[in-house]
């Protein structure tokens, strides 16, 4: 395995760097325009990227520790995908400063994944001060207490899986549809039925949503509200009972194409219910004696999948 520094000079038309896998403590780069730089799975506990700012730059699963400004990060409107997952970073430099600095990550960034750190809810609702972001990636931190999804702007996706706040706060009625992400990942997360079915009623309403309620504890019958889901994954809870509610628009018909019961304690269950685009459903590790599956609510009924995943 390479170790030590790795540092680029400015020679040839270089224009992509992996070096996964090794054993580089440092990296330097100057003088040089690069699409993406992949240094994950080092042991790099700073960088130093002054003037080659690339769009691409991953440092998941390495030793950077606390805030993650001092590891020598520009501020740069070139850099737009930034991976750190895996590391042990407790805040992001200017995004949690009072006042500011001149250097606003949270406006520069369009994919920003800083999942499996240490993020506590002191710093959460700095990362919504802009609209800049399509995906956001903050799931298995330590985020407790209460978030606010009135606060989160539009974007494509949010995860906040493995996380440990106790009051969901949702957007009014009137702005759910423009605040909802497409793809909302709340596995891992302790939700009641009623935080849940508040979310489908007022955030999730309308927007064609990718919803991930695994794990969240979850329990006894419930019935969803949930005509833009398009897929819906509610694997290992201690769900007994599973239906949708009617669509009240007239003409309107739910969305759903796939859905993941599986691990929980489900005894029946009427795939009637669940509209005519329903093509993929796992029902594995429930207590099934009943099955109701009409072909004439359904366009696909590929049936009952091993596997627990989408």
């Amino acid at each position: 395995a390479l170790s030590g520094q790795l540092s680029v000079g400015k020679a040839g038309p270089l224009r992509t760097i992996i070096a996964t896998h090794n054993m580089y403590i440092g990296f330097s780069m100057s003088g040089r325009r690069v699409s993406l730089i992949n240094m994950s799975r080092n042991a790099l506990t700073s960088l130093v990227v002054t003037k080659a700012v690339p769009h691409v730059l991953d440092i998941s699963y390495n030793q950077i520790v606390g805030v993650l400004s001092q590891a020598g990060l520009p501020c740069d409107r070139r850099l737009r995908e930034l991976y750190a997952s895996g590391n042990m970073i407790s805040a992001v430099g200017p995004i949690t400063s009072t006042p500011p600095s001149s250097c606003e990550w949270h406006g520069v960034f369009e994919v920003l994944d800083l999942s499996t750190n240490e993020l506590s809810s002191d710093h959460f609702s700095k990362f919504f001060a802009s609209s800049s972001f399509k995906r956001l990636m903050l799931g298995d931190n330590r985020i407790s207490g209460q978030v606010a999804l009135a606060s989160i702007p539009r974007m494509d996706v949010l995860d906040l899986s493995e996380n440990y706040f106790f009051d969901l706060q949702l957007p009014a009625a009137s702005a759910s549809q423009r605040r909802a992400p497409h793809h909302l990942y709340l596995s891992g997360v302790p939700l009641s039925n009623q935080q849940v079915d508040s979310l489908f009623t007022t955030a999730l309403s309308q927007n064609p949503l990718d919803v991930r309620l695994a794990r969240t504890h979850l329990r006894g019958n419930i019935t969803f509200s949930c005509a833009g889901c398009y897929t819906l994954d509610l694997r290992n809870n201690l769900i007994t009972g599973l239906k949708f509610a009617a669509v009240s628009s007239p003409g309107q018909l739910l969305r759903l194409t796939r859905l993941d019961v599986s691990h929980n304690l489900i005894t029946s269950m009427d795939l009637s219910t669940l509209g005519a685009n329903v093509s993929w459903v796992n029902a594995s590790h429930n207590h099934l004696s009943e099955l109701n599956v009409s072909p004439t609510e359904m366009k696909k009924a590929k049936g009952w999948h091993r596997s627990d995943s989408f």
